[in-house]
């Protein structure tokens, strides 16, 4: 059963045609079908899910998966007030002095700090 707040039950009826649509809190349309819809329409299902709908699968009436639209990456890069408003940065608890910035680097005669972090980068850190 899907259940909107503030509305009484009603069941979920099998089959594709019998779906039922309701918003989610994200205010996308959500389309809940069995997992035989889900086999007999999925290139139905996806291009909804294309156009920003949300698709609950349910087996024996029970929610058993969610199909949402995948995120898009903006075109151009975000500014820090966006990544922190996003949640995507934390900003600092606490500012570093001028100071720290001035002091004189350890000494590293290998490069090992330049080669852990070429090697991390290479990872896909």
């Amino acid at each position: 059963m899907l259940r909107m707040r503030g509305t009484q039950p009603r069941p979920v009826a099998h089959g594709y045609t019998d779906r039922v649509r309701a918003p989610n809190p994200k205010g996308l349309s959500v389309t809940s079908v069995t997992i035989a819809d889900l086999h007999e329409s999925l290139d139905r299902l996806l291009e909804q899910v294309k156009g920003g709908e949300e698709v609950v699968v349910t087996q024996d009436g029970r929610a058993v998966a969610r199909l949402v639209p995948a995120e898009v990456r903006p075109s151009q890069p975000m500014s820090y007030e966006e990544l922190v408003s996003a949640g995507i940065v934390l900003p600092p608890e606490l500012r570093l002095s001028p100071e720290f910035w001035e002091r004189e680097l350890p000494p590293d005669p290998e490069g090992l700090a330049l080669r852990f972090l070429l090697e991390e980068r290479e990872s896909g850190w």
